[in-house]
């Protein structure tokens, strides 16, 4: 916050003392800079509030070390940027692209784009692609000129990349930014052929710019989210969770692979009544919903020995019948409000 302060002192201390025949250029490039500089403090800030040994990541391969966390989800590749084959420069005078070996984000390469001050760079990647599935466009940029860019897009179409556009974006500079679309409002009709992407990074006033892409995906949104606990990987998400077990006819405590003490448990067997417990009950207390003899509206009866204790990563059931039946399957669904 300090630091931000700072950042806007420094503007009104800056402006007030322009000089009267200053161009309006030099203004806007003068505002420009503040919010972009705006926009790095937002970034230092969110990393500051991280951990410095957590690291969230997207792969296909499980977690294997304490402390990892993985987010699991659907994605489909519109380019892992380690060729040029299918980019290719749409407009801006003096724009140029290149494959870098250095400043990479996945893979061996990322698309390297040079751009002329006053100049705005349009890309555009061909393929065929189907992101009906999928609610997020991702793509990671890195700008490294010293000053960040603004106005920027992602495109994408059926005939053109111009069909539809989101809504502008800033790109601070001096690190890997992913940069999100929600593409969940467009219809799944006129995003099914998806034939071409498309970038508009509009280049400094005064100063050339480097863009580094790497990485465009069609994201499905996680699904989960998962780490590993030393023992186990474990769920940290979704809200909800089924599974099974089988009855031991005494006591036994069942594992729930995610983090986070349920807030509702509901156990059912085929032919009997559902047994349901509720954040705030009493300690191993759980309710019985049956049915009155005319088979009308439901009635909620104690449980002796029902389940019996609620924890983070179990839940224990104990020797009733209609949650722990020797050698029967019950069937079981967990939520979580957190």
């Amino acid at each position: 916050m300090k630091k931000a302060l700072v950042v806007l002192l420094a503007a009104v201390f800056c402006f007030s003392g322009v000089a009267f025949g200053q161009s309006h250029k030099q203004i806007n490039e003068r505002l420009r800079i503040l919010e972009q500089d705006v926009e790095n403090l937002k970034e230092e800030m969110k990393m500051a509030l991280m951990p410095s040994d957590l690291e969230i990541y997207q792969d296909e391969n499980p977690p294997s070390e304490v402390g990892d966390i993985k987010i699991v989800s659907g994605f489909s590749e519109i380019s892992d940027c380690d060729s040029l084959a299918a980019w290719s420069i749409v407009s801006g005078d003096g724009v140029s692209i290149v494959l870098d070996t250095e400043k990479v984000k996945e893979g061996s390469s990322s698309i390297k784009v040079t751009i002329p001050a006053g100049i705005t760079a349009v890309l555009k990647c061909v393929g065929t692609w189907n992101f009906s599935t999928g609610k997020y466009l991702k793509v990671w940029l890195f700008e490294s000129s010293g000053g960040g860019l603004s106005s920027c897009h992602q495109h994408f179409g059926e005939t053109s990349y111009l069909d539809n556009s989101s809504a502008h974006f800033n790109l601070a500079t001096g690190y890997w930014q992913q940069k999100s679309w929600d593409i969940s409002g467009i219809g799944t009709g006129d995003r099914d052929a998806v034939i071409e992407y498309g970038l508009t990074l509009p280049g400094r006033v005064t100063v050339t710019a480097y863009v580094h892409i790497d990485y465009a995906i069609c994201d499905s949104g996680p699904s989960a989210v998962k780490a590993f606990d030393g023992d186990r990987v474990i769920l940290l998400y979704p809200k909800v969770y089924s599974s099974s077990y089988v009855g031991n006819g005494t006591s036994q405590t069942i594992t729930i692979p995610r983090k986070g003490t349920p807030s509702r448990i509901q156990i059912d067997r085929m032919t009997k009544p559902s047994i349901l417990w509720i954040s705030g009950m009493e300690s191993g207390h759980s309710k019985k919903m049956a049915q009155d003899t005319s088979g009308g509206t439901g009635v909620i009866e104690d449980i002796t020995d029902g389940i019996t204790a609620v924890a983070d990563c179990s839940f224990t059931v104990g020797a009733a019948t209609h949650v722990n039946a020797e050698g029967v399957t019950h069937f079981f669904t967990i939520f979580w409000d957190d």
